[in-house]
């Protein structure tokens, strides 16, 4: 997650990036779409038919997005009572088409939160492009969050929340919606810089449950450590990509089929840290029509494409200026 107002499985471990990073010789980036009532994307997931849903931090909204079309619309997937809710900020699918989301009451100026909680979306039998809302339903409660930001499925019956003020990963039972603090750990925590601490963002566990990954904001780091089934620390936590410098932030990111990790950098950049060492930098998401600030997007999360191999080579950025971008990825 990028506080706005403060400046696929792998079979191996991903190798420490620590070459040079070199810009693409080809333009790859494109927008997709761009939010004209005030939301700010803030993460994203990808159902099997293709479409995206998309959270934004800023109106308590889940929207829908066909990528495929020619002038691709969003539709509102869910509208959370704003007393409820104010912020939607990680999802995940932890089944076939069902899909669970943190919200939260958030107060950007001192990073705190209320009412923080974790919902589920059944979007089993619902077409593709259908604009009608769905009702989510509540998996449970975390009172005793900072903000929960990044959300990832361990083995479909646990989920591993991001505490990213606390500094903490908080594991929630779907079937009987306990709660209890999964990890606490030095590396999950904001080091004590000027402005909001923001530590532990993104998180994905591998296919098989066994390993997850996660970002630290202001360290600049995507981590890997071994995991219980419970989501409690294994061993050492080992450093698997570093931003370059320059950059200010690691926010969330995602993990490509060849291993390949995909970070987003703050203010304006993904970062692709490739197995054998090599960083490419892409800085091409510059909003020029939306409401954005000399020009910079902050991108937040990104998520590959589904339903077709096409698909699957285009990794969708979202952007906290109400920005969805699409990477071709085959020319990076």
């Amino acid at each position: 997650m990028r506080y706005l107002l403060t400046a696929v499985a792998l079979s191996n471990a991903i190798v420490l990036a620590v070459a040079s990073p070199v810009a693409p010789q080809v333009d790859v980036v494109r927008v997709l779409y761009t939010f004209t009532d005030g939301a700010y994307p803030e993460n994203i997931a990808v159902r099997a038919n293709g479409e995206i849903i998309i959270n934004s931090v800023t109106n308590g909204r889940v929207y829908t997005i066909d990528p495929t079309l020619r002038s691709p619309k969003a539709h509102t997937l869910v509208q959370f009572d704003p007393q409820l809710a104010n912020s939607t900020l990680g999802i995940v699918e932890y089944a076939p088409d069902k899909f669970a989301v943190n919200t939260a009451l958030i107060n950007f100026l001192n990073l705190s939160a209320k009412s923080v909680a974790v919902w589920s979306m059944d979007l089993k039998g619902r077409d593709k492009g259908s604009s009608a809302l769905v009702k989510p339903h509540k998996i449970a409660d975390i009172p005793n969050a900072g903000v929960a930001n990044g959300l990832t499925s361990l083995n479909g019956r646990i989920l591993l929340a991001a505490d990213s003020k606390f500094g903490l990963i908080w594991g929630i039972d779907i079937h009987t919606g306990s709660v209890r603090v999964a990890a606490d750990a030095e590396a999950l925590k904001a080091p004590d810089l000027d402005g909001v601490p923001v530590g532990v963002n993104g998180v994905h566990a591998s296919r098989d449950g066994s390993r997850l990954f996660f970002s630290n904001t202001n360290t600049r780091r995507v981590s890997e450590v071994r995991v219980r089934h419970d989501g409690t620390f294994i061993g050492n936590i080992t450093t698997v990509a570093e931003l370059p410098t320059g950059q200010l932030g690691a926010d969330d990111f995602i993990v490509g089929r060849d291993r390949s990790l995909w970070v987003t950098g703050i203010p304006n950049f993904v970062n692709k840290f490739s197995p054998d060492g090599t960083v490419v930098v892409l800085d091409s998401f510059n909003n020029t029509v939306g409401p954005v600030p000399s020009g910079v997007s902050n991108p937040t999360a990104a998520a590959f494409g589904r339903g077709s191999k096409e698909q699957e080579k285009i990794l969708y950025v979202t952007a906290s200026w109400g920005v969805v971008y699409a990477v071709d990825t085959s020319r990076v």
